[in-house]
Formats: structure tokens, sequence, C-alpha cells
């Protein structure tokens, strides 16, 4: 193993199965077979310890590049800064157990000012900059005692229409507008501020991050995140055998929302193994395209929207993409059609990740293992998943469809001031997803859709992603949703959003024969629309809330079924 994860504490054990795993799981076989721990010691830091060390043994190797401003940080510069915001932070009365909210695009404060946070003791609290102006009031309110707030300045007039109603005793601002009663970060850095006294953490209790899910169904909920918890899930880097041997010597472009739990523990994965981050503000296909072919980029991990926009770019095949070895999705299925297109291009299959803000992002990974398509893979080091019935509890076997459940480090420690939402989500240690899942007889796990989602026609359960597998499957669909609608005789009406291919046409009730043609008299859906694109989440993930309240005005006006 390398030096770097030897001296962050990192330890393997290749015999002994994990005390979080039950011995005869079938995924443990390609652990073996792939010659990876069975289980891992963590180390019990600070989480902050995991850009210090790597700063400490590669001081010179660039950390950030940021594309977009032609910025570049080294670890020694990555690890000076944020040692500077702590001094700062400290300055200003930030105490352990302090909350700062950070609301900003991509860029590399987001990263100087989270190990900051961290380094006084305080608890980063990522906030989406899209996030609506009550969306940002509901959440600062929610947590109740953030101190303060970091705030790039082209999202602070988001954050002015709300101000009067929320408390903070500092804003702090990217960039440099003078704005009133506000501090510039860049002032903050310019004074000679006293480091703070040396910080006691106990990383298995001390909260790292409080993280507000998407709220797609229902109002958003604060995660709480220990340094433990982001600790466990980062080293997993380790257990990687070629990575053991790039160290220092390899680069990853994320153009992720950082702020969200996927986005940032690639970038922690990507600075515990001192790699260079290759950073962009916003997904620019050509401009990621020269990144890849110029910094000659070893690891691309996206969303399927952003494979969809780099396979449709007309001029992909001029770019050189051959430095390209691991490439992955996450957030949604990515469908086979992409992931084939993919392939072809590139030479590379792209391993599907599976994650939640509880479980501090990955609890799946198909990277190690042999492809099959669509699935999640195995779970990583140290993690049980169990497939159990939603309403017995009791656990399924293999290709029996039901809700998984999953116990490991990296599950959060519960949810912000809701202990009886906690005691229904965390039982004796699982975390109880609301996805429905299965797993086959060789530990491969595949997500059917959420519990909450599940269409029940006519008393038939329907799955949406069955139907969205068979559409995907027509050659004119670029994107798609399906949907139950209330409806009092069928129970719910199976209705589908569609966006088509540039330069496809066909008619809804073309797709309509389409699907009926290739699945079950109850299965395929009776209504299906046309769109120009389909409403999305914050973190990019179909916003399937707004997509049925669209239609439940639809069907007020009359016309929904029409």
């Amino acid at each position: 193993m390398h030096e770097l994860f030897e001296k962050l504490g990192i330890r393997h054990d290749y015999q002994n199965v994990s005390s979080w795993v039950r011995p005869d799981r079938p995924w443990l076989k390609w652990m073996r077979e792939k010659k990876m721990p069975l289980s891992i010691q963590y180390p019990e830091i600070p989480f902050y310890k995991f850009l210090d060390i790597p700063a400490e043994l590669f001081p010179n190797n660039v950390a950030i590049n940021f594309v977009p401003k032609d910025i570049k940080y080294t670890y020694r510069e990555l690890k000076y800064f944020s040692d500077q915001i702590a001094a700062g932070l400290h300055a200003l009365g930030v105490k352990k157990g302090d909350i700062i909210a950070i609301m900003t695009v991509n860029c590399p404060e987001f990263i100087t000012c989270t190990f900051g946070i961290l380094k006084v003791g305080a608890i980063f609290s990522p906030l989406n900059p899209l996030l609506a102006p009550k969306d940002i009031e509901y959440i600062i309110n929610d947590a109740e005692n953030i101190h303060s707030l970091i705030i790039h300045e082209n999202l602070y007039s988001q954050f002015e229409k709300i101000k009067d109603n929320v408390e903070l005793k500092n804003i702090i601002i990217i960039g440099t507008k003078k704005i009133p009663d506000t501090i510039l970060l860049d002032d903050l850095l310019k004074k000679s501020h006293r480091p703070p006294p040396p910080i006691e953490i106990n990383p298995k209790e001390d909260l790292a991050a409080l993280m507000y899910t998407g709220g797609t169904t229902g109002l958003p909920k604060g995660v709480m995140i220990t340094h433990y918890n982001l600790g466990s899930n980062t080293s997993l880097v380790s257990a990687d055998p070629d990575m053991n041997t790039r160290v220092g010597k390899s680069s990853s472009l994320i153009a992720l929302p950082i702020c969200h739990a996927f986005g940032l523990i690639m970038i922690a994965i990507m600075i515990c193994s001192a790699n260079m981050i290759v950073l962009f503000d916003k997904f620019d296909v050509k401009a990621i395209l020269k990144a890849i072919d110029l910094y000659k980029v070893r690891t691309f991990v996206g969303i399927p929207t952003m494979y969809q926009m780099l396979l449709s770019h007309p001029e992909i095949e001029k770019y050189d993409l051959s430095s390209l070895e691991v490439c992955g999705s996450g957030s949604f299925p990515l469908s086979s059609e992409l992931a084939e297109k993919w392939k072809s291009l590139t030479g590379v299959d792209c391993f599907i990740a599976y994650g939640l803000t509880e479980t501090s992002a990955a609890t799946h990974i198909s990277y190690w293992v042999p492809h099959k398509d669509l699935s999640i893979g195995i779970p990583v080091c140290d993690t049980d998943v169990k497939i159990i019935d939603p309403i017995t509890h009791e656990e399924l076997g293999p290709n029996q469809v039901g809700e998984m459940v999953i116990k490991g480090p990296q599950v959060m420690k519960g949810y912000w001031k809701r202990p009886e939402l906690t005691q229904r989500v965390l039982k004796d240690g699982w975390l109880h997803t609301g996805d429905l899942a299965k797993y086959d007889e060789d530990g491969y796990f595949y997500i059917i859709g959420r519990q909450s989602d599940t269409i029940k026609y006519k008393g038939y359960k329907v799955f949406p992603k069955e139907i969205e597998d068979v559409l995907y499957s027509h050659p004119a669909v670029a994107e798609c949703t399906a949907f139950g609608i209330p409806d009092p005789k069928l129970g719910q009406q199976i209705v589908a959003y569609v966006v088509l291919k540039r330069k496809q046409k066909v008619t809804a009730d073309e797709l309509i024969a389409f699907c009926k043609e290739r699945m079950a008299p109850y299965k395929y859906p009776r209504i299906i629309r046309i769109q120009r694109i389909i409403p999305k989440t914050p973190v990019g993930k179909v916003n399937k809330k707004v997509i049925v309240q669209k239609e439940l005005k639809r069907k007020r006006k009359g016309n929904s079924f029409d």
C-alpha cells in the first residue's frame, strides 16, 4: 500500500471478512478474486487530515486546476489557504460545533473553505446555488444556529431576498464586490490572524457536515455526517489496486456540483490520492472535451445527462480521449444505449455508482467487477446490504424485489433535529433507503425505483424503471420518465414524459404502441407526452414531484387524459 495511505492510518485486511458484513454474502467472492481487501481499518482522525497529509507528501503537485479562470493551486497552497481561513474564522468567533453554510458554484474557494471550517472544529453545510430563496431561508432557519454564510458574489441577490428573515453573525463574500454588512473573503485572508488552538475532535461522534437533501418528496432534511463517515468513504480509494500505483500521478475531471454528496466525495477521493482535479463550474461540453485532451484526464465521473451531452457534440471525434481509463455515472440510471456508445467511442466501460447523502455518498460500485448492463455492481468494502419485504421486513433472496437496506461505516449519524424520523429510517444500524432493488446470484445489485414512485394500476404494482427501460430502447428517445397519476377508477393512471433526440420524429401514439408490444398489458403507459425538457432537481435528478403536480393541474382543467 502506498506511503500516503499508510500515513493516513489506513490498514487493509485481506483474510478476515468485515465485522460489518455477513460472511455468506455472494459478492465477497469478487473481492477475493480481484485481490481487494475484505475489510479496512479506517483512520479515526479529523477529516481535514485527508488534505494535510497529501500536502505534506506532495506539496508541489497541482491539486486544483480551475480551468474556467485558469487558476491552479498546489497541495501546499490548498493547505495554506485552508489554514488561513481557519484562522480568520476563529478571529470571527467561530468555535467547535458552529455551523458555517457555503453557497457557491464549483470553485477552489469551496474546497479551501470546507477544510478551513473543519480545522476550526466547525461543521460545514453546503447550499446548492440553484436553490430558490424560500429554500435557502428554510434551511438556514431549520439549522437554527448557523454562525456564518460564505456566499459567492454572483449568488448574493438570491440571498438578499430573504436576508431579513434569517439570523447570521457574518456574511462572507467570495469575490471582489463590496456589499454593505458583509466581509470579503480576500480581506479576511489578508489580515494576520492567530491560528485556532488545537481542537479535539471525536471522529465517530463529531459532525463534519450537515448536508440537506433535495427535498423532492417533502421539505429538505439535514443529514448529519461525521468525520468518520467521510473518512471511511474517502479511504475506499486505497482499496483500488491500480490507485496505489497512481498516487500523485493522475488527474480527474470534476464538473459535478461539489455542494452535493456525489461531487464532494469525488473531490475528497482525488485529494486523498494527491491527484490533480481539473475543476469546472458548469458543464461546458467543448471546454471539457478540450480539457480531457489537453490534461490527459484519466478519470471522469458524471451523470447520464452529461454523457448524453458529450456524445451529442458534433466535434467529439476531433478530441483525443484515449487517456480516459476510469469513467463512471451516478445519480440516476445510465441507459444501456448510452453506455454502449461511450464504450464504442472511448473503449472504456462506464461503471455505475450508487449512494445517498445519508451514506456520505458511495455504497455500491461496478468498477471492480465484470460489467453487467444496468447493474450498480457490488457493495463497497465493509458495507452490508439486504433486500427486505417493505411490509414484513423479512429478508428476501436473489432476484426478489424489495426495499434495499444498508449497514456500514459511512451511514449517517441521523437527521438533524428529527429523532423520530431517524428512528424510522435507522433500525439496528440498518439504513432503510426507500429504494426498491434486487440482487442476482453473483451479488450484483439492480435499482428498480423509489418505493414511493411505485405505480398501482388496477391493483397491480408497476415499477417506472421497467417502462423507462423499454422507452430507452426506442431509437428516437433521448430521455424519459414514467410515473403514476391518481385516478378514482384505476388507482393510478400510467403516464410517461419523453424527450426526443435531435432530428428524430415519433408520435406519442407510436411510442405507446411500441411499449404495448413489449410489455405486459397492465404495465405499458396509457399516456405519453413529448416534452422539450424534463424538470430536474438542483442535483440533476428527475423532479417527479413537479411533474406529478403539473399533470394534476392539467387533470383539474379537464384535459389530462384526453
